[in-house]
């Protein structure tokens, strides 16, 4: 069967800080070292992959860099990178995206000239021989400013007849659809994709790998390397083998990451002592740890449940010392975990049904809070009550808008637990 594999990455981000990761530099300079690396190491990763999987080319959607004035160090980065490839007769196909367009300044790198960088529109096309014949073409196009709000998509419609015998690649850097947590920028629609003469969309843009279309095949590989903790679990690229002569696909999903991102719950309830919680704690990490093949971890500990405990945690220093001493403990061990924060949305031990039909203010807040949660859709019920008038402030308004379920949830969570400690003290 005449087959051929190539890679399908997105979203390298090299260079990138983890956002809102403060690790302190004096106490732990093996952790921030290995951190201020993760996007570089992520890409070597590809690299050595393509080269021991032996690929026939590399295809990477967008967002090479972190941003359009890139790095001295991420550009030779990259440059040694495509180096090594071209040493090993693997081409490049790379689109630009959002955070790294094209501009009428050139970039100060001499490519190796199995390099091939789309330009802006329209959409230009390589052909790729395989075992002496032509048996791919791929077209890409690059976004020329930071905030393409164009549909790309529709002008591949228009492509010059490509052979149909020849498997189609198409790189794009988009949105589609809605709701994909991302800025829409190059929107456009499923349908816009499957009107076009293409048989694989390598598409970019949105973090989290989806195949949304197996007819065309379109494809978000997600990004090398989660950049923060709302991008937990595994992150890489996608391995595509094709039969040249029926189109036949099949995908890989491989890992790249060198560090991995992940929420941990703690069910607190019944643990009445400091020691009992952090053994609690130390168990849930370590079984987390297991599934990370090796790679050190950087976690969100959350303690859920009722707990003696709950007012204890709430004020001093309990938490932050707590924290301390885990992060003392794994920043020793091999591989490291980084407890970026440990969160308490534990409640107290007693029974919240019974509280909230006391007819006093906490019984009122808890009765509130509870109508808010059970809200078919809890952003729009906050945003049209208790935040309405935040947001009729723009820049309040931006910030609301990029808030989650999650994180709305989480913040409401937070809101009844403060009044939890505070009223029901006043109770006692």
């Amino acid at each position: 069967m005449p087959t051929l594999s190539f890679i399908h990455a997105a979203d390298l981000h090299l260079d990138s800080p983890f956002r809102g990761l403060c690790v302190d530099t004096e106490y732990y300079p093996h952790i921030t070292k290995y951190v201020r690396n993760a996007t570089t190491t992520a890409f070597n990763n590809l690299v050595t992959l393509a080269i021991e999987r032996n690929v026939e080319f590399l295809v990477i959607s967008g967002d090479v860099y972190d941003a359009a004035d890139q790095s001295a160090r991420a550009l030779l980065l990259f440059r040694d990178g495509t180096q090594r490839l071209s040493e090993h007769g693997i081409q490049t196909f790379i689109v630009h995206g959002n955070h790294d367009p094209l501009t009428a300044e050139p970039r100060a790198i001499d490519w190796p000239d199995n390099v091939h960088i789309f330009g802006p529109r329209p959409p230009s096309t390589v052909f790729v021989e395989h075992e002496g014949r032509r048996t791919v073409a791929v077209s890409g196009v690059s976004h020329d400013a930071a905030n393409v709000s164009d549909n790309l998509a529709v002008a591949f419609q228009e492509l010059a007849p490509v052979d149909p015998q020849l498997y189609h690649i198409a790189a794009l850097h988009c949105t589609i659809g809605s709701r994909t947590g991302h800025d829409p920028y190059a929107p456009c629609t499923l349908d816009d994709l499957a009107n076009a003469p293409i048989d694989y969309w390598a598409v970019g843009h949105v973090h989290s790998r989806n195949i949304l279309s197996q007819s065309p095949y379109v494809v978000y590989p997600g990004n090398s390397q989660g950049l923060h903790i709302r991008e937990p679990g595994p992150r890489g690229c996608y391995l595509v083998t094709v039969d040249t002569d029926t189109k036949e696909t099949s995908l890989e999903f491989c890992p790249l990451d060198a560090v991995r991102w992940h929420d941990i719950e703690v069910e607190a309830t019944n643990i009445t002592t400091f020691d009992k919680l952090e053994s609690e704690i130390t168990t849930a990490v370590d079984d987390i740890l297991e599934t990370t093949d090796g790679r050190p971890l950087i976690c969100r500990v959350i303690l859920t449940g009722r707990t003696p405990l709950f007012h204890k945690l709430q004020g001093g220093t309990a938490i932050t010392d707590v924290s301390e001493r885990l992060r003392e403990t794994y920043a020793q061990t091999s591989p490291f975990v980084w407890i970026e924060q440990l969160t308490p949305r534990c409640q107290p031990d007693i029974d919240l049904e019974e509280r909230r039909q006391q007819n006093d203010l906490l019984g009122r807040v808890l009765t509130t809070a509870a109508e808010y949660r059970d809200s078919k859709d809890l952003c729009a019920a906050l945003k049209q009550g208790p935040l309405a008038t935040l947001h009729d402030h723009t820049r309040a308004r931006q910030a609301l808008d990029h808030l989650s379920d999650d994180d709305v949830k989480g913040m409401l969570h937070d809101a009844e637990r403060i009044c939890l400690d505070l009223l029901e003290e006043e109770t006692e």
